[in-house]
Protein backbone atom coordinates (compact mmCIF):
# COMPACT_ATOMS: atom_id res chain seq x y z
CA UNK A 1 0.00 0.00 0.00
CA UNK A 2 2.82 2.35 0.61
CA UNK A 3 4.42 1.84 -2.65
CA UNK A 4 1.31 2.21 -4.38
CA UNK A 5 0.40 5.49 -2.40
CA UNK A 6 3.77 7.12 -3.36
CA UNK A 7 2.69 6.31 -7.35
CA UNK A 8 -0.60 7.82 -6.56
CA UNK A 9 1.16 11.35 -5.17
CA UNK A 10 3.44 11.17 -8.53
CA UNK A 11 0.30 10.47 -10.77
CA UNK A 12 -1.78 13.36 -8.88
CA UNK A 13 2.14 15.42 -9.61
CA UNK A 14 1.62 14.90 -12.90
CA UNK A 15 -2.08 16.32 -12.82
CA UNK A 16 -0.80 19.62 -11.50
CA UNK A 17 1.91 19.97 -14.26
CA UNK A 18 -0.68 20.08 -16.38
CA UNK A 19 -2.92 22.31 -14.23
CA UNK A 20 0.13 24.39 -14.98
CA UNK A 21 0.08 24.27 -18.52
CA UNK A 22 -3.45 25.20 -18.71
CA UNK A 23 -3.30 28.71 -16.77
CA UNK A 24 0.04 29.23 -19.54
CA UNK A 25 -2.70 28.91 -22.58
CA UNK A 26 -5.52 30.96 -20.77
CA UNK A 27 -2.93 33.34 -20.88
CA UNK A 28 -2.29 33.41 -24.16
CA UNK A 29 -5.67 33.89 -24.94
CA UNK A 30 -5.56 36.84 -22.71
CA UNK A 31 -3.15 38.29 -24.33
CA UNK A 32 -5.20 37.80 -28.19
CA UNK A 33 -8.20 39.04 -26.47
CA UNK A 34 -6.15 42.11 -25.07
CA UNK A 35 -4.87 42.90 -29.01
CA UNK A 36 -8.03 42.28 -30.26
CA UNK A 37 -9.67 44.80 -27.90
CA UNK A 38 -7.45 47.71 -28.72
CA UNK A 39 -7.92 46.76 -32.57
CA UNK A 40 -10.63 48.79 -33.90
CA UNK A 41 -13.79 47.61 -36.12
CA UNK A 42 -12.57 50.03 -38.59
CA UNK A 43 -9.06 48.71 -38.66
CA UNK A 44 -9.95 45.47 -38.74
CA UNK A 45 -12.50 45.42 -41.64
CA UNK A 46 -9.68 47.62 -43.50
CA UNK A 47 -7.10 45.03 -42.80
CA UNK A 48 -9.81 42.07 -44.22
CA UNK A 49 -10.24 44.33 -47.31
CA UNK A 50 -6.77 44.76 -48.24
CA UNK A 51 -5.80 40.94 -48.04
CA UNK A 52 -8.84 38.99 -49.01
CA UNK A 53 -10.57 41.33 -51.85
CA UNK A 54 -9.99 41.25 -55.16
CA UNK A 55 -8.30 45.07 -56.31
CA UNK A 56 -11.50 45.35 -58.63
CA UNK A 57 -13.81 45.15 -56.07
CA UNK A 58 -11.91 47.58 -53.78
CA UNK A 59 -13.83 51.01 -54.91
CA UNK A 60 -17.44 49.67 -54.60
CA UNK A 61 -16.55 48.27 -50.75
CA UNK A 62 -14.78 51.12 -49.37
CA UNK A 63 -18.25 52.45 -50.13
CA UNK A 64 -19.98 50.06 -48.19
CA UNK A 65 -17.05 50.32 -45.15
CA UNK A 66 -17.60 54.10 -45.25
CA UNK A 67 -21.40 52.98 -44.42
CA UNK A 68 -20.04 50.75 -41.75
CA UNK A 69 -18.05 53.04 -40.16
CA UNK A 70 -20.88 55.76 -39.85
CA UNK A 71 -23.28 52.55 -38.25
CA UNK A 72 -20.55 51.68 -35.98
CA UNK A 73 -19.68 54.84 -34.10
CA UNK A 74 -23.04 55.58 -33.98
CA UNK A 75 -23.91 52.68 -31.80
CA UNK A 76 -20.76 52.41 -30.25
CA UNK A 77 -21.31 52.57 -26.70
CA UNK A 78 -20.15 50.15 -23.49
CA UNK A 79 -20.64 46.73 -25.84
CA UNK A 80 -18.82 48.50 -28.78
CA UNK A 81 -16.39 45.19 -28.80
CA UNK A 82 -18.91 43.17 -29.12
CA UNK A 83 -20.11 45.07 -32.26
CA UNK A 84 -16.82 43.80 -33.92
CA UNK A 85 -18.04 39.97 -34.25
CA UNK A 86 -21.90 40.99 -35.16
Amino acid sequence: QTTDSKIDKKQSGLQTTDSTIDKKQSGLQTADSKIEKNQSCDDTLAELMRHYLPETDKNNVNDNSNNYIVNDTHNRGEDSDESCTK
